[in-house]
């Protein structure tokens, strides 16, 4: 079978076009398969042969993705936006300077002086107690003074646990007890100078100042040629609170005088 070779044009051709090559083909058994391989050759033709659309332009009245940097930049028109204050820096704070120990020293010392006798609440709610310096020379020298009655407060509340603690103890006067320190800030004489009107509690006050009575490097100012120097305690224990019905709770004042 004699086959007309035309000449076809595969940039333009169309989808009529390829259906009858490939019908005329098709009559020939030995060209089946160039067929098949023309049709897809006029088929991608077609493909590209195709116009390419051109992207529809946004219109400049649409409105655009944008950086703001200026709030009055989307105000509706007509309006204006005032720009916003710069924030004000924040205040500076100011730190009260800390007291050295030297001046620590001359507040608490100037309090004592001025006021010989006040008292400082001591202890807790449910044991309360108070501590007093008795005269200006004890309010000179506050920290070592303080120092002295701060410990024996503590071992006369130790004692106060004792057996003591089984007793009421109402309308007892103040005990005053003339210490005598070594060289080495140890007791190393006491004496009753009044009585509480208890022997318990004026035992237990000299048990309290062998225990608690004690300050090394005492002011050179109070030490004796000797090398001692003299205190004079004045305490007074009352009974509080009895949480158990047994054992009392006392309230404890002590006061220290140099002498």
């Amino acid at each position: 079978m004699k086959v007309n070779r035309g000449r076809i044009s595969i940039g333009r051709a169309c989808p009529e076009s390829v259906k009858g090559v490939g019908s005329f083909l098709s009559h020939s058994g030995g060209l089946r398969a160039a067929s098949f391989f023309l049709c897809l050759a006029l088929v991608s033709a077609c493909g590209t042969g195709a116009k390419n659309e051109t992207p529809v332009a946004v219109p400049a009245s649409e409105p655009t993705p944008r950086v703001i940097t200026d709030l009055s930049q989307i105000a509706p028109a007509g309006e204006t936006r005032a720009p916003l204050a710069a924030a004000s820096p924040a205040a500076a704070t100011t730190v009260a300077p800390s007291l050295s120990a030297s001046e620590n020293y001359e507040d608490l010392r100037r309090l004592f002086v001025r006021n010989p006798g006040t008292t400082k609440f001591v202890g807790t709610a449910a044991e309360p107690g108070h501590i007093r310096l008795l005269n200006v020379k004890a309010a000179q020298f506050p920290l070592f003074s303080e120092a002295l009655l701060r410990r024996l407060f503590t071992a006369t509340q130790q004692l106060e646990h004792g057996p003591i603690s089984k007793h009421k103890l109402d309308n007892l006067r103040p005990v005053v007890i003339t210490a005598v320190m070594g060289q080495e800030g140890r007791p190393q004489e006491l004496v009753l100078e009044e009585h509480s009107g208890s022997g318990a509690v004026d035992k237990l006050m000299i048990d309290a100042c062998k225990q608690g009575l004690w300050g090394s490097n005492p002011p050179a100012e109070i030490v004796g040629t000797d090398g001692t120097y003299r205190l004079k305690i004045e305490a007074q224990l009352k009974s509080f609170n009895n949480p158990d019905g047994v054992h009392w709770n006392f309230e404890t004042n002590l006061g220290l005088g140099l002498l």
